[in-house]
């Protein structure tokens, strides 16, 4: 098996995107200033980790925070009115089950593809509307994996004839 599929570190890119997301939810820091002072992450980083917690539907931009001398910074806050989130890979078999459920639930559908198995034609199910894109396998669970620690409630599905093919490649 490529060693690049197995699961063994966490990048530093899902393990900023996971504080980042942990600093806002947990009412911790609203901007992107108060970020950067609570993490210790770069400008440029804590911006790129917001933009993609946006896109992802999980953080929102709201009112302008108060100033320090420059410009007022905008303030960011987890988006619990979206209702119920289901991170997955989002692919086929119990992903893509899962997807349709939460859907037609009312809820919002995030896909954590890997761009290994796009480059090679698999595409996220037709109920995810967000996409967040990891290069390895191995930074897409990790990242999964941190933000349900921080976020939320796993479900496992262990039974090989209910997996995805990528699913059962990486078993």
């Amino acid at each position: 098996m490529d060693s690049n599929l197995l699961p063994t570190t966490v990048s530093e890119q899902v393990r900023t995107m996971a504080t980042v997301l942990a600093l806002v939810r947990e009412d911790r820091a609203k901007t992107r200033p108060e970020i950067g002072r609570q993490s210790g992450l770069a400008r440029n980083v804590v911006a790129d980790r917001v933009d993609q917690l946006i896109h992802a539907g999980l953080l929102a931009e709201g009112e302008l925070g108060a100033s320090t001398g420059g410009r007022a910074p905008r303030e960011l806050r987890f988006k619990a009115e979206a209702g119920y989130v289901l991170l997955s890979g989002g692919y086929s078999g119990v992903m893509e089950a899962a997807s349709q459920g939460a859907a037609e639930a009312g809820g919002r559908v995030v896909g954590v593809e890997v761009g290994l198995f796009r480059d090679r034609g698999l595409r996220v199910n037709r109920w995810v509307k967000d996409v967040v894109t990891f290069e390895t396998l191995r930074e897409q669970q990790g990242f999964r994996k941190l933000v349900l620690e921080e976020n939320g409630v796993p479900v496992i599905v262990d039974n090989p004839r209910w997996q995805s093919p990528a699913q059962r490649a990486n078993a």
